[in-house]
């Protein structure tokens, strides 16, 4: 069963070879996004032993031979641990690392290994019976089905009388809106994550099938409503286009990729900025009538100030980055002889990524306005590293590819965090290491500057597994 009491019908099929080979579990489109986070991957009962033997002989050699022998190991736990432990993978990397003294994480383990009838497959099937898709991985069911589960679940909140789904607003005049949605469809409930979507010249509300998405919606749409509903808007912005000196306007036209298409839109993502910062010191986005009230008067009291100091800081950063890009080109340009090392020009490639980076499209949002002063100074850190590369080429690269060693570990973990379906807590604390490498940058190449935190190629990669670790 579901989380709601709904039964999961279950059937063995004897097929070697075929896809749907041992057990299979036939599930309504409306229960998968539930069924994802059930721990069927456990197994039924009578093949659990069996699968948790198969999933130790995954490992790599060195791990597996810590468990010696496998099947005792199996047996006892899978006598103490089941389902309502939590996911597999992350519930048996813990257990094994417990007994061994030798850390195993839930990323250690290979499903492609593991014999196909070991593993339940899963049949999505439409209201009629007729079968959408089946497959192993809930996971990638969820991404195919998106589509479909997206119609049910807005039919579902439109035919709400709760909700006003859909229905445009400028002003907050549709009720408190609730976290969780749960509506009725065909005697399932659905499941659904209602959020403020940012409409432009209003906002909507819309119902999301997870909470990611939820959070990331109604951070846009709070925004979007308080700017609506801040009385001196146009004034404020056009004040801070105004703080946009002569030498900031010359450097945005004069990059090759900027950041900005015009110095209002760099205004308006300042004030973007100061708003989501604020925001977040409020204590985050406002659910009902009355606390957006108060968040807004919140806001309205402090948001000139910081937006002001804000634009100011951008407009250095964007000076630093026309005066980075001058610099690389005319270093490329003489590193693009055949004579020119090898080094230099792969060290150069590190640099206009790390520039890309740091100054891509709408930089202040991205980064937040109290990670501006941050990236001033990792750009203060790339002219050093400009400074000493034509003279040391070969340790330049040598120290960048330390760095992208990191970077690739760091997105390997992002990919793996999303398709186990790890939680926010881990997301967000993978977004934080992406941090901790651009200090480790200063640290290798500017180290005279100064870092935020204490760190090393050690802490890092120690911080992506304990990242990984949290929610598995």
């Amino acid at each position: 069963m579901v989380a709601d009491d709904t039964p999961v019908p279950l059937h063995y099929n004897w097929e070697p070879e075929a896809q749907d080979d041992g057990v299979c579990a036939d599930v309504a489109l409306a229960q998968l996004d539930r069924v994802a986070e059930e721990g069927l991957e456990w197994q039924v009962p009578g093949l659990r032993e069996e699968l948790v033997v198969a999933l130790m002989r995954s490992l790599p050699k060195d791990l597996r031979r810590q468990l010696l022998p496998i099947p005792e190991r199996a047996r006892e736990f899978v006598a103490k641990a089941g389902p309502s432990d939590g996911p597999l993978l992350g519930v048996l990397a813990r257990a094994m690392s417990t007994v061994t003294g030798v850390h195993i994480s839930a990323r250690d383990f290979d499903w492609g290994k593991v014999p196909g009838y070991l593993r339940p497959t899963f049949r999505v099937l439409a209201e009629d019976g007729a079968v959408l898709a089946r497959g192993k991985e809930t996971s990638d069911l969820l991404s195919q089905l998106r589509p479909q589960m997206h119609q049910v679940l807005q039919v579902a909140s439109a035919r709400s009388s709760s909700l006003a789904a859909g229905r445009r607003a400028a002003t907050w005049d549709f009720g408190d809106l609730p976290k969780r949605f749960e509506p009725e469809w065909n005697g399932y409930r659905l499941r659904g994550y209602p959020a403020l979507v940012d409409d432009g010249d209003a906002v909507r509300v819309q119902v999301f099938f997870d909470e990611a998405s939820q959070r990331a919606a109604m951070a846009a749409g709070t925004r979007r409503l308080v700017l609506l509903n801040l009385p001196a808007r146009r004034p404020l912005t056009d004040g801070l286009e105004r703080l946009i000196d002569n030498r900031t306007k010359l450097a945005l036209g004069r990059l090759r990729n900027p950041p900005y298409k015009s110095w209002r839109e760099m205004a308006e993502d300042v004030l973007a900025a100061a708003l989501d910062e604020a925001i977040a010191a409020w204590g985050g986005p406002a659910w009902g009538a009355q606390s957006f009230e108060a968040l807004t008067g919140a806001v309205r009291a402090g948001i000139e100030p910081a937006a002001r100091k804000g634009v100011v800081t951008a407009g250095r950063i964007i000076s630093k980055l026309h005066v980075l890009g001058r610099r690389t080109e005319d270093m490329w340009a003489k590193a693009a002889s055949p004579a020119s090392a090898p080094a230099l020009r792969a060290a150069l490639e590190d640099v206009v990524r790390h520039l890309a980076r740091l100054g891509g499209s709408r930089f202040v949002s991205r980064a937040g306005l109290g990670r501006l002063p941050d990236v001033e100074r990792y750009l203060t850190a790339l002219e050093r590293r400009l400074d000493k590369l034509p003279a040391t080429p070969r340790r330049d690269l040598e120290l960048a590819q330390r760095v992208q060693a990191l970077q690739r570990r760091l997105e390997d973990a992002m990919v793996a965090a999303r398709q186990e379906g790890l939680g926010t807590a881990c997301l967000v604390a993978l977004e934080d290491v992406r941090w901790m490498i651009e200090e480790l940058r200063v640290s290798l190449f500017a180290q005279s500057l100064g870092t935020r935190v204490p760190v090393s190629e050690e802490r890092v990669l120690r911080a992506i597994e304990a990242a990984c670790s949290a929610d598995a």
